[in-house]
């Protein structure tokens, strides 16, 4: 099993917004369910802290690939352990690109100064492509440029793919005059 690990899920914001807003919504909902169901204090506290301790695996988690004989995963990793796995279906897509993108993040507070605002930054989407290139399939998004090109080594290295600039082949009728 070979792992490439790349970035984290969540933004600090998010992570700050998962562990402490849901975290005391957690605290809240448990202690109702619990409360009904035994008043013995150590019960309500292993609860709690198992439902918080996935919340900040979760929050604390990245993303990245794993490659087991052949077959390509999107993983989700928690201190260098795969959490969780889905597969990558290659059959219908033999190439591999890269797309960068500009996008906007607004932010989840505002001033009288800037009521609107948001952060502008770079996306690399890495995708798989058709043979044609005329279908596309998001892989990962990833947010810093360093990663791509260690990523792209990684996945033409232990799969089968290759890597093409996206240039889609349709087919063009020649222009009516």
């Amino acid at each position: 099993m070979k792992k490439k690990i790349l970035e984290y899920r969540f933004t600090i914001l998010q992570k700050m917004m998962l562990l402490i807003v849901v975290g005391l919504f957690w605290l809240t909902i448990q202690s109702l369910i619990t409360g009904v169901i035994t008043s013995h204090p150590m019960v309500n506290a292993f609860v709690f802290i198992t439902g918080y301790a996935v919340l900040v695996v979760l929050a604390f988690s990245k993303r990245g690939f794993v490659v087991v004989d052949g077959q390509l995963f999107k993983a989700q990793f928690f201190v260098r352990i795969v959490i969780s796995k889905s597969q990558i279906d290659m059959s219908k897509y033999p190439k591999l690109s890269v797309l960068k993108f500009r996008k906007t993040r607004k932010l989840p507070w505002f001033s009288v100064a800037q009521p609107d605002a948001s952060v502008d930054f770079n996306s690399f989407e890495i995708n798989i492509l058709n043979e044609k290139h005329t279908q596309r399939n998001v892989l990962m998004d990833l947010k810093n440029k360093k990663n791509v090109n260690p990523t792209i080594d990684f996945l033409t290295s232990n799969t089968g793919l290759t890597f093409e600039n996206y240039n889609p082949k349709t087919r063009r009728t020649p222009r009516r005059r």
